[in-house]
């Protein structure tokens, strides 16, 4: 055996703890960046669909430490 298996008992295993949300803590700047780019909603698109997941986490801004402790505590 090659190990295969284990590996897929182990995603099995993970699967109800996907990830739903991604929290970027970034400036208006940078987020503005990436949002126009595309490219971090791309990559997050082409892993899940390499992985044959479903639906990519949704991408969650805050500008500072501050703000994204008060998101996660809200949560």
């Amino acid at each position: 055996m090659d190990g295969s298996n284990t590996d897929w008992n182990r995603f099995e295993r993970l699967t109800p703890y996907r990830v739903r949300e991604v929290l970027l803590v970034a400036s208006q700047f940078d987020r503005y960046l990436l949002e126009e780019s595309g490219y971090l909603a791309e990559i997050l698109q082409e892993e899940y669909s390499v992985l044959n997941l479903s639906q990519a986490p949704r991408i969650i801004h805050s500008p500072d430490a501050d703000d994204a402790l008060d998101l996660l505590a809200s949560r």
